[in-house]
């Protein structure tokens, strides 16, 4: 298929759409592969932060060409990519709907300190990525912001997924608009959210809203 036939089919066959999410999920295999003969004996699978960014990697090939962001610098996205979370080194990771106040100060200390950390030939490159992505103000941030947000669309709608769901449960609403307000800006990724949705809701991944 050429791509403008590809982008149909995203924007009009929830079948195609699916089988995409499978076909992306195939290539989130690699993120279970351990090396230097070891393995990982887990009764959920986890992810590390350091697989998210691989995903996001996979993510930014493939929208990049699905996206009409023809103008987008990919360097610049591989990049930010790398080094978006890169506080989480000292933080840890936090479920984004649960961040508080508290949390974000902790993530700018925690910049200062990875950054003092790194290699200096490295320091301008994790400086200039993360304030670009925290100013959202270029394409590129943009586009980067948007992945993080629709990657778990990718990573959690599978068997696996719906146990980690139940372990650190989220709503219907939760789920939405942690991602709608920053995926609002591409339209293919829309329709992924658009599509997977309903197979969210008849799966019973989502708890019920609290009233």
């Amino acid at each position: 298929m050429t791509i403008d036939e590809i982008r149909e089919k995203i924007l009009t066959d929830d079948e195609f759409v699916l089988a995409e999410v499978e076909k992306i999920q195939y290539l989130y295999g690699l993120k279970q592969v351990i090396r230097s003969n070891l393995s990982r004996s887990e009764d959920i699978k986890t992810e590390s932060v350091a697989d998210h960014i691989y995903a996001l990697g996979v993510l930014a090939e493939y929208f990049a060409r699905v996206e009409d962001v023809a103008e987008i610098n990919i360097e610049k996205v591989r990049a930010m990519i790398t080094w978006h979370d890169i506080d989480e080194i000292e933080t840890g990771d936090t479920i984004g709907f649960l961040k508080t106040s508290d949390h974000h100060a902790a993530e700018e200390a925690a910049i200062k300190k990875v950054i003092l950390s790194s290699p200096e030939v490295l320091q301008e490159s994790i400086i200039s990525s993360i304030k670009e992505y925290k100013e959202q103000e270029t394409l590129e941030a943009h586009f980067v912001k948007a992945l993080d947000k629709i990657e778990p669309i990718f990573h959690f709608l599978n068997p696996n997924g719906k146990r980690v769901f139940e372990v650190s449960p989220a709503t219907k609403e939760q789920h939405c608009n942690i991602k709608e307000p920053y995926i609002k800006y591409f339209p293919y990724m829309c329709r992924f959210h658009q599509v997977t949705l309903p197979v969210f809701e008849e799966k019973g991944f989502f708890k019920a809203a609290d009233h």
